[in-house]
């Protein structure tokens, strides 16, 4: 996980009676395109080096109708730009590589 993804994911994260960010030890992200009911969607976790996570829950979730809706090339494309934005460190700030 780059510094700026750390960074965006730990501030959208902190909790002030704590004093820390939910995701504090988040090192790396877990991606994966996934089929749930016949839909297809992808889904990201911040993790440990070890895979870890202090939520069970993924911090994003991209739907993409269902199997006879949506073609795998399709869903292939949108797995390699997320992967694109997490490489090149501007996947949680909401930036978008044109």
């Amino acid at each position: 996980m780059g510094k700026n993804d750390y960074n965006a994911l730990c501030k959208e994260y902190w909790d002030d009676t704590t004093g820390k960010s939910e995701y504090t030890y988040a090192t790396h992200w877990l991606i994966a395109l996934c089929y749930y009911n016949q839909f297809p969607r992808i889904i990201t976790v911040p993790c440990a080096s070890d895979g870890s996570s202090p939520s069970i829950s993924p911090v994003r979730i991209t739907l993409l109708g269902d199997q006879f809706q949506t073609p795998l090339n399709f869903a292939l494309d949108l797995l390699k730009k997320q992967i694109n934005e997490i490489l090149n460190d501007v996947f949680w700030s909401g930036e978008k590589l044109l």
